[in-house]
């Protein structure tokens, strides 16, 4: 007779990061996530793979910069399903920021994961030329690259995609006129 064992590994759990993707900054290509002022949040998902419900710790420790502050936590997450924690900037100045999550199984602290990642935030949505203002400028920017006539980097690309669709179209050049208009 067959029995079903709930989990061989009581400990299996991911952590994925939102968003985390190659940026140009200063000249350079980091690993990382870029926040802007209409997306100034780090989102977290964390998925229980046992076949157990499981008490999770955490902790965030900023290691440099002051964009997220230092919090630490514990939640539930039932069998098979996940969890997500979100991080909101505390500050609207554009910064760099290196970021530390550790995260276990509360019962398991040896099967124990540790992430660092780089934070670059917050950049103002739409300011496609860096200029610290909104203008017509930055929407010629979006209607060449749109025309295939400009080739943002991927920094520029993610300040411009104003209504975060993940594409830049007509409704990206709509919004910052928009957000021009309303300044």
């Amino acid at each position: 007779r067959a029995y079903r064992v709930p989990s061989i590994h009581p400990d299996a759990f991911s952590v994925v990061l939102d968003r985390y993707k190659n940026i140009e900054y200063n000249g350079n290509t980091i690993s990382g996530l870029l926040l802007t002022s209409l997306n100034n949040t780090v989102e977290v998902k964390i998925s229980n793979h046992s076949g157990y419900t499981q008490p999770y710790s955490y902790q965030l420790e900023t290691l440099t910069g002051q964009l997220l502050p230092n919090s630490e936590g514990t939640f539930v997450i039932p069998s098979y399903s996940s969890h997500d924690l979100i991080f909101e900037a505390i500050q609207d100045t554009l910064s760099y920021t290196e970021i530390n999550l550790i995260i276990y199984p509360k019962h398991h602290s040896y099967a124990e994961k540790s992430l660092s990642w780089k934070i670059l935030g917050v950049y103002q949505a739409g300011d496609i030329n860096s200029s610290n203002t909104l203008s017509v400028l930055d929407i010629i920017l979006i209607v060449s690259h749109i025309l295939g006539n400009e080739n943002l980097n991927n920094t520029q690309l993610e300040i411009a995609d104003s209504n975060l669709d993940q594409i830049i179209d007509i409704l990206d050049v709509i919004t910052l006129v928009n957000l021009i208009l309303n300044a």
